[in-house]
């Protein structure tokens, strides 16, 4: 595989994971807006990695007024 195949393969790589992190700061600020708790949506999500979880909640919460996708920078530039 040439370099350029490599560097395109973990461009898109990193693209998939970028779109799942933002799909799941909408759904936690969507849980958040129904008045749902961490306990709850934590297993409604059903996620296995409660570290992951408690980062993207903790950052919800640090930023109220932020969209999806002002969260999702805030938590790449980490």
């Amino acid at each position: 595989m040439t370099a350029a195949l490599r560097e395109l393969k973990q461009e898109r790589e990193e693209a998939r994971e970028e779109g799942a992190i933002l799909e799941n700061l909408k759904a936690i600020q969507k849980k958040l807006q129904k008045g749902k708790d961490y306990a709850t949506t934590f297993d409604e999500m059903e996620s296995e990695d409660e570290h992951y979880f408690e980062e993207l909640w903790e950052l919800i919460q640090n930023y109220p007024d932020y969209s999806a996708e002002e969260l999702l920078d805030v938590y790449l530039e980490k």
